[in-house]
């Protein structure tokens, strides 16, 4: 039952989510978007952590899990529309198959890793270095030097 809601918790955001989310997004500049969920997935992610030391219970995980599913549900348009914005049109299709990918890599990859990071260490641990993978993306998006200009009319 608890593994069922924790999959339900984290698909949800998803799937209301990710057809508003993309025209929302369009009228903010996707770094600044990108960042601001990264912040918040780090943020909710260490909040998590914390409550692992204190009391974690299973409707924390699942309020937790909704959340950073939530900031996901925005930083995923944003991702894809930066990566549009950032290739020349020669580079684009095979662009976007890499980002989207490496995007279906990394998931599995993070999920079988953090399984065994559970297994063999600690779940603390395993939020630790998602954690870090948070302030990495962070480091990584900032530096990217990239003028995007808004266009105030379909912003109003």
């Amino acid at each position: 039952m608890g593994s069922r809601n924790l999959c339900a918790a984290n698909q949800l955001p998803s799937v209301i989510l990710l057809p508003i989310t993309g025209a929302i997004v369009e009228k903010h500049h996707k770094i600044k978007v990108i960042l601001l969920c990264d912040f918040v997935r780090l943020f909710l992610v260490m909040c998590l952590l914390f409550c692992i030391f204190h009391h974690l219970s299973v409707s924390i995980l699942l309020l937790f899990s909704f959340l950073i599913s939530t900031a996901e549900s925005f930083r995923i348009p944003a991702g894809n529309a930066l990566v549009v914005q950032l290739l020349d049109e020669e580079l684009l299709d095979r662009g976007l198959v890499l980002n989207s990918l490496s995007s279906t890599i990394a998931q599995i990859a993070g999920t079988a890793a953090g399984g065994m990071i559970i297994r063999i260490f600690s779940i603390e641990l395993a939020f630790l270095i998602d954690a870090v993978t948070f302030i990495i993306s962070c480091v990584i998006i900032f530096m990217i030097r990239h003028t995007e200009y808004i266009d105030v009319k379909t912003v109003m």
